[in-house]
Order: C-alpha cells, then structure tokens, then sequence
C-alpha cells in the first residue's frame, strides 16, 4: 500500500485499486435516512433540545463514490462500511446521498 498527496485529496491503492478519502456525516438520530433527500437534509428533531447535526468521519471510496463502488473506514480497504441498505450523506469533493448496503457496496445516488 502506499499513500499519495494530490492537491489535498489523498489516495491510496488497494491491491491495484485506487481509494480516494471522502466524508460520511454520521449521527444514529438522522442516519440511516429513509431516501435521498432525507439524507441530504436530515429533518429537524423536536424540541426541547434537538441533538447536534451530524458529525463528519473520514471514508474511503473506490471510483468516484458512484453507483457499484465501494466506502470503506481504512485507507487500506479492509474494513468496509455497513450501510445497512439506508441513505447517508457522503462528501466526495461535493455533498451527495448514497444508498450503501451491507457490505459498503453503493447501490444508488442523489445530488444534495
């Protein structure tokens, strides 16, 4: 494995395939999101004290974080994430929803 520096975005190659870091915004009150627009705007919670928004935790993807690649939580591949067949926002150089199952595979997109 070896890791690399291009103009802020690190990548880091797994077995000949290239993972690029990224963001997931997690918080167990918003996420997994039922749909895509959900995901990319959690709804508000209710009063009297509505939790912090979600927190951003560093990924992993494969490809351009598109439908068919892969999220992982190590730049070596080995840990993926489970998505749990829900929605989650992502930043991979622009914020967007993802649909990951269990095995951190993505199975659909929306741009937020």
């Amino acid at each position: 494995m070896f890791s690399r520096t291009f103009t802020g975005i690190i990548a880091s190659s797994r077995g000949g395939i290239v993972l690029t870091q990224g963001i997931l915004y997690d918080d167990p009150n918003y996420y997994p999101a039922g749909n895509g627009p959900d995901a990319c705007n959690p709804p508000p919670q209710p009063p009297p004290t509505p939790p912090p928004m979600p927190m951003p935790i560093d990924i992993w993807y494969t490809g351009t974080a598109g439908i068919g690649d892969f999220i992982y939580f190590d730049s070596a591949g080995t840990i993926p994430f489970n998505g749990v067949f829900g929605w989650w926002k992502i930043n991979n150089g622009g914020d967007i929803a993802v649909q990951v199952n269990t095995s951190g595979e993505i199975l659909d997109t929306f741009t937020c």
